[in-house]
C-alpha cells in the first residue's frame, strides 16, 4: 500500500502562488495539492533579481567578448546554480518533515541535500 503524503515540498521558478507564474502550472498543482489535504510548502528557486543584475553588469560582458555568439546566460551560470542550490539546502532544513521535494524543473534537484527517505519528484 502506498503511503499517503501529508506534506510536501514544491520547488518552482517562480511564486507558484501567483496565477501568473510561467503557464500558471505551478499555481494550478500547488492549489490542488492543498485542496486534498497535503500540506504544501513553496520554495522560489527563480532568478535573484540582485544577482542576475551583477552578472549581466560583470561576468556577462566578459563571456560576450569571448565567444560573441554567446548564449550563456544568468539561469545557466554557476552563479544562479549556487544561489538555487542553497535555496533548496535551506528549505530541505526548513521542512525536515516534508514527504516529498517536487521540482517543476530539471535544472534542480534535492539530490544529496535530502534526509530520511530521500523523495525527489521532477
Amino acid at each position: 500500500m502506498a503511503k499517503k503524503l501529508n506534506e510536501v515540498t514544491v520547488f518552482t521558478n517562480g511564486d507558484s502562488s501567483k496565477l501568473s507564474t510561467w503557464s500558471n502550472v505551478p499555481f494550478f498543482l500547488t492549489n490542488t495539492l492543498i485542496s486534498k489535504g497535503i500540506k504544501v510548502n513553496r520554495i522560489d528557486i527563480g532568478a535573484s533579481p540582485f544577482l542576475e543584475k551583477i552578472f549581466y553588469k560583470t561576468f556577462y560582458k566578459v563571456f560576450k567578448i569571448l565567444n560573441k555568439g554567446t548564449a550563456y546566460d544568468y539561469f545557466h551560470s554557476y552563479i544562479h546554480f549556487h544561489d538555487a542550490r542553497n535555496r533548496i539546502k535551506s528549505a530541505v532544513r526548513q521542512y525536515p518533515n516534508s514527504d516529498a521535494d517536487i521540482f517543476l524543473t530539471f535544472s534542480f534537484s534535492s539530490t544529496g541535500l535530502q534526509k530520511k527517505n530521500d523523495c525527489t519528484i521532477m
